[in-house]
This record gives structure tokens, C-alpha cells and sequence, in this order.
């Protein structure tokens, strides 16, 4: 389960991804947090950031050493943002690398695409609406990796053509979660998708 410190730097993460903080002001932040023992000290690290950089996700649970979200809780908690969260986004990535981690909200689709690049699409900490959403993992002489909490339920749909598309299949999860569909295609390059804690 991750310590307040790990919390802490993956808010900042999520803060400088976000813009609200410049990469000098992001390398400082986490050097003292990785310093500090010291609980005021981490949270005064976040304080002038926006709210919802500032708190730990809501609604997580810990069963047997695994953290698992309440998916109940979390679906009142989170319910009126998901009435403002766009219809679609997208994810490219040519020549380049692109992460969506830390604190950010899945929308209804999100097409990621990896082209002599790579794509991390990191669900762990991010927003899911409470009817799910769908993500087109295209990786064409690149990568695209998914990162999975456990207990969300998965459906995951892969083609691959001189490639590689793992985690094929239904991943059940905890019957109050929602669902999230991955349609997979990789052309000389790899789609996967992982359940991490």
C-alpha cells in the first residue's frame, strides 16, 4: 500500500502533469518529499495547490495488504464530476511518450495512440465514471501499456499483427465496480494490459 510520501509525490505528479506547478518547482517539491518523514512537511507541500490535488483518493479500502477501492462510496463521492467530464479524449504518442498517471478523470472514450512511441495509461488513482468507459489502445512500432486496479472489472478485446497484445479477456473484478472496455491493436508493436495494486 502506498505510504503517505508515495501519495504525496503522485499528487504533485499529478499537479505538474495538470500545469499547476513548473518542472523546477516539481523537482523541489519531490526532492523534499522524498526527504521527509514528517507528515505536516508533506502536506505543506500540496497546500497551494488546487483542491483536489490535496487530498488522497477517496474511497479506497485495503484487503489483504491490496489496496481495492469501495466502489460504492466512491461512485457517490465522484458523481457529479463525471457530468462534466468530456465525451472523448485522446493520447498520441509519434516519435514521443505520453503517461496519463496520478489524479485524472476517465472519460467516456479515450483512443490512445503510440506510433514509434509509447503510451502509459495508469487507472490506479484516476476517476472512473461509475457507468465506465472505453479505451482504443492502438500500438503501431510502438507500445501502449494499461495499468488496472484491482478490483475493476475489464474487458479486453486485442488484435495483433506482427505484435503483441496481452490480457485478452474478462478481468472480474468487485460487482459493485464498473466496467471498462480495451479494444487493442498492435502492428508491430504491443498493446498490454496489467492488474496492479
Amino acid at each position: 500500500m502506498p505510504t503517505e510520501r508515495d501519495r504525496t509525490i503522485d499528487a504533485l505528479t499529478a499537479a505538474f502533469a495538470a500545469g499547476n506547478l513548473s518542472m523546477e518547482d516539481f523537482e523541489d517539491r519531490v526532492a523534499l518529499a522524498n526527504k521527509s518523514n514528517d507528515s505536516a512537511q508533506l502536506r505543506h507541500l500540496l497546500a497551494d495547490l488546487p483542491p483536489s490535488f490535496q487530498q488522497v483518493p477517496g474511497g479506497f479500502a485495503t484487503t489483504g495488504g491490496v489496496a481495492s477501492r469501495d466502489w460504492k462510496q466512491y461512485a457517490q463521492q465522484y458523481k457529479d464530476r463525471y457530468r462534466r467530464a468530456g465525451r472523448k479524449a485522446d493520447q498520441v504518442a509519434i516519435f514521443s511518450s505520453s503517461r496519463r498517471i496520478g489524479r485524472w478523470t476517465l472519460t467516456k472514450r479515450l483512443d490512445s495512440v503510440a506510433i514509434f512511441g509509447s503510451c502509459l495509461i495508469d487507472l490506479r488513482q484516476a476517476d472512473i465514471p461509475p457507468e465506465g468507459g472505453r479505451i482504443e489502445a492502438v500500438g503501431i512500432f510502438g507500445s501502449v501499456q494499461i495499468l488496472v486496479p484491482p478490483g475493476l472489472n475489464v474487458r479486453v478485446n486485442g488484435v495483433s499483427i506482427f505484435g503483441s497484445a496481452s490480457g485478452s479477456g474478462d478481468i472480474i473484478g468487485d460487482s459493485d465496480a464498473p466496467w471498462v472496455e480495451i479494444e487493442g491493436v498492435a502492428i508491430f508493436g504491443s498493446v498490454e494490459v496489467k492488474v496492479v495494486s
